[in-house]
């Protein structure tokens, strides 16, 4: 990232980062008059600024060691984590970073348009393509597992032998996310965390505009909104039968 772009994502999420520390310092207002007299507690080192935060939570979401962080600006594991989570809080709340499949026929046409433009076959009708993808998690504990309802195996992908949260993705042509939904644990078919998203709903309503559909391999049901693979493609088993 650039240094001027690491400014300019800072500027929109500062406010929201600063909103999400204060919700979460649990910490309350004492005294008497409005808004009361009080002082806040201590802070050691000083106040950390939410560009220290920001930093915090994008190294770690690029594979960063919190225990490097923790040497590189001189604030606690503790901190380190608690940044990362007022980022998100500040990312989920800003709605201007809402990630969500277009609704108009010519934003859709256009996501075909560049598809279409790198297609041998021609493919003049995907708007987008699908797939899952196990977001490596820890176990979660027993309490964890029960505040999503659910048991601790329900998160594991059996198939991957790893523990993870099912991710849907929808891109364009250049991999730049359209719409995205984790909503079931890492046992779960790419087909049913699909059909538990926001976009599942849409595409039943008329979503898909002009023909237009979106492309996934063979985890999932061919539809009107959906396109999959046809089966035996490369004619293997007619090939046998001979």
């Amino acid at each position: 990232m650039k240094y001027s772009s690491f400014w300019r994502l800072h500027d929109k999420l500062e406010e929201g980062i600063e909103q999400a520390r204060l919700a979460h310092r649990g910490y309350e207002k004492k005294g008497g008059g409005e808004g009361g007299r009080y002082l806040p507690p201590p802070v050691r080192n000083g106040s950390i600024h939410t560009s220290v935060r920001l930093a915090c939570a994008i190294r770690y979401f690029a594979g960063g060691s919190p225990y490097d962080l923790m040497g590189k600006y001189g604030i606690s594991h503790t901190v380190v984590m608690e940044s990362v989570w007022y980022v998100v809080e500040a990312v989920n709340n800003l709605q201007e970073m809402d990630i969500e499949y277009p609704e108009s026929a010519e934003e859709q046409d256009k996501i075909a348009l560049q598809f279409k433009q790198v297609s041998l076959a021609g493919i003049d009708i995907c708007a987008g393509a699908i797939d899952g993808i196990l977001i490596w998690i820890k176990k979660p504990a027993m309490k964890e597992a029960a505040g999503a309802e659910c048991g601790q195996a329900k998160f594991l992908c059996g198939r991957k032998g790893k523990f993870g949260l099912n991710c849907q993705a929808v891109s364009d042509v250049r991999g730049q996310i359209l719409d995205i939904s984790i909503a079931y644990g890492g046992s779960s078919s790419d087909c049913l965390a699909f059909e538990r998203s926001k976009l599942f709903d849409r595409c039943e309503n008329g979503l898909m505009k002009n023909g237009n559909v979106i492309f996934g391999d063979n985890a999932y049901l061919n539809t009107q909104y959906m396109a999959t693979p046809y089966t035996n493609v490369s004619g293997i088993e007619l090939q046998n039968q001979r």
